[in-house]
């Protein structure tokens, strides 16, 4: 397991810990809810920023990904193309 599925896999954990203390986390989302939770929460008030950054981070890496699919996609389907297409 490489550092960034390390990283997605322990986000999803808090993720998680959002979702069962917020019933309306698929409207509010991470930070809405994560800046709710840490006004009765402590230990979310005190590490509010880094999660908040965490989340930043989390969106590049998801953004990254999902780019990155999207070019080896593209090369696979041009490559199938170009295998039949006469040679010159």
């Amino acid at each position: 397991m490489d550092n960034s599925e390390r990283f997605m896999q322990a986000f999803r954990s808090i993720e998680g810990y959002l979702r069962k203390i917020n019933e309306d986390y698929r409207v509010d989302g991470f930070a809405r809810s994560l800046r709710d939770a840490s006004k009765s929460d402590k230990t979310l008030r005190n590490y509010l920023d880094i999660l908040l950054e965490y989340a930043e981070l989390r969106n590049a890496i998801v953004h990254t990904l999902t780019r990155a699919n999207q070019l080896q996609n593209r090369i696979r389907k041009s490559s199938k193309t170009s295998n039949t297409l006469p040679k010159c």
